[in-house]
């Protein structure tokens, strides 16, 4: 099973990743999901523009326009990213991942409401979405709900153990003591 790797929520701008700094969101197992994120943070806007292109051939493409959005959103254009996902929710009102990016974008924007909102309906979309369960863990801190945000990387903890991610289990933990201990 794929972990979902919640050290590598967010890349810095530095590329390093951390858990206890981070969100952006992109569930892909650690080779993978550092492979992807290299693969994004390398397009260009000849790569913006093929996608474009193909939303223009096909403008029912789900797939296109979240990905583009994916895109708009690693190179800090959220507010294009959320155009994007909107597209691609209005196509594909299911699909977990999408509310997932855009309640990142969101998130980026300070729009945590909303954030909290995308990050619900992940939730409700598929249970067993470890890394919704930690992204609005983060939304839930900004909020000052310390005690849903501890609730939050509980369940997303216990999800990632029972999906055999002992090492996305293990940071958990540690965000967990980190926010039992503060004030």
């Amino acid at each position: 099973m794929a972990k979902c790797n919640i050290a590598g929520l967010f890349f810095e701008k530095n590329r390093k990743s951390s858990l206890t700094n981070s969100v952006y969101l992109l569930d892909y197992g650690s080779a993978q999901y550092n492979h992807q994120i290299e693969e994004i943070t390398q397009y260009s806007d000849a790569e913006i523009d093929a996608f474009s292109e193909m939303i223009r051939l096909n403008p029912n493409d789900a797939q296109a326009y979240q990905k583009r959005g994916k895109i708009y959103a690693a190179r800090e254009f959220y507010n294009q990213a959320i155009e994007d996902y909107n597209q691609s929710l209005t196509l594909d009102p299911n699909n977990y991942h999408t509310y997932n990016y855009r309640g990142t974008a969101y998130y980026r924007l300070e729009n945590y409401q909303q954030a909290l909102a995308d990050y619900n309906q992940a939730i409700s979309l598929n249970p067993d979405f470890a890394l919704a369960y930690y992204n609005r863990g983060y939304v839930r801190q900004k909020l000052a709900d310390k005690q849903g945000a501890i609730d939050d990387f509980r369940q997303g903890a216990n999800l990632s153990l029972q999906q055999g991610d002992q090492e996305t289990y293990q940071q958990a933990l540690e965000i967990i003591k980190n926010l039992e201990q503060q004030d």
